[in-house]
C-alpha cells in the first residue's frame, strides 16, 4: 500500500519500551493519528525531528496492521516566535492539550486541522492581549466543530429569536434563555450580560484578524466570556485541563 502524504500538527509524545516511541499528531487527510516511531530514543533518529512542539510538516505515513508507521517527510513550518514567548507557549500548549482531549482517533475534519493551523499562526504573529483572546475564539470554533455548538440565537425552551438584552444560560441544555421562560416557566440559568453575551457571539462568528483592529474589550466582559467559554467546555469534555488555572491567570496581566 502506497504511503499516505498528509500535513500534520504535532500533539504528543510518549515513551514506548525501551527505543520507541508513540507519537500523536492531527493530521489533514486522517483526523488524529496515533504513530509508532521505532527507534525514536536513538541519537541518529531522522525522524524525531518531525516529532516537536509548534511544528507543522507535511508526513509520509504508512498502515500497518494495528497502527500506523512514520516513515518520512518534511518540516513545513516552525512556530519559532511562540517559544521567545512564555504566554504564546501556554496558549498554544493549551490548543494542543484541548484538541488531545476532545478528537478521537481517526475522525478525519479538514475544518479542525486549518483551524488548529491559523490559531498557531494567529497566536504567534499578534501581540500578546490579542493571542489571549484567539485562545478563546479558538475554543468555541473548536467546540461548535465538534458538534457542541451552544445555541445563542433561539432561546433552548421556547424556541423564540433573542431580543430583549436580559438573558440567562442554561449549561446542560447548551443554550440562552430568554427572560420570559426564566422568569414564568422557572427555566433554570446563569445570568448573561448582554455585552458578554455580544462578546461570545464575536469569538464564534468572527474571523481571527476581526481582533487586530478591534477596540479595548471591557476587561469585565472579557473575564465573564472567557469563564462562560471555560465552563462550557468542562462541560463538554467533563473534566478541566490541567493548564485551565494557570491559564485564567494569564487575563489579569495580558487582557
Amino acid at each position: 500500500m502506497n504511503p499516505i502524504k498528509t500535513k500534520a500538527i504535532f500533539l504528543k509524545i510518549l515513551p514506548h519500551k525501551e527505543f520507541d516511541s508513540i507519537v500523536y499528531f492531527y493530521t489533514e487527510k486522517l483526523g488524529k493519528v496515533e504513530i509508532k516511531l521505532k527507534g525514536a530514543k536513538r541519537i541518529q533518529s531522522k525522524l524525531i525531528g518531525f516529532c516537536q512542539p509548534f511544528v507543522q510538516s507535511t508526513l509520509f505515513i504508512a498502515k500497518g496492521k494495528n497502527t500506523y508507521h512514520l516513515i518520512g517527510g518534511e518540516i513545513d513550518k516552525r512556530f519559532e516566535k511562540i517559544n521567545c514567548n512564555y504566554l504564546k507557549l501556554f496558549l498554544v500548549s493549551y490548543v494542543l492539550e484541548l484538541v488531545d482531549k476532545f478528537t478521537k482517533l481517526n475522525k478525519p475534519e479538514k475544518r479542525i486541522f486549518s483551524l488548529i493551523l491559523k490559531t498557531l499562526e494567529s497566536i504567534e504573529e499578534y501581540k500578546p492581549g490579542q493571542a489571549f483572546i484567539v485562545l478563546y475564539a479558538f475554543i468555541v470554533k473548536f467546540i461548535s466543530f465538534l458538534g457542541y455548538a451552544p445555541e445563542l440565537i433561539h432561546c433552548v425552551n421556547c424556541n423564540k429569536k433573542i431580543k430583549e438584552r436580559t438573558l440567562f444560560f442554561n449549561i446542560k441544555s447548551g443554550g440562552v434563555v430568554c427572560l420570559d421562560c426564566h422568569q414564568n416557566k422557572k427555566i433554570e440559568g446563569s445570568r448573561l450580560e448582554f455585552k458578554t453575551y455580544e462578546l461570545i457571539l464575536l469569538f464564534l462568528y468572527k474571523n481571527f484578524d476581526f481582533w487586530i483592529n478591534k477596540k479595548k474589550i471591557s476587561l469585565k466582559n472579557l473575564k465573564e466570556a472567557t469563564e462562560f467559554i471555560d465552563k462550557l467546555a468542562q462541560w463538554c469534555i467533563d473534566e478541566e485541563l490541567s493548564s485551565g488555572k494557570v491559564l485564567r491567570q494569564f487575563i489579569k496581566i495580558y487582557a
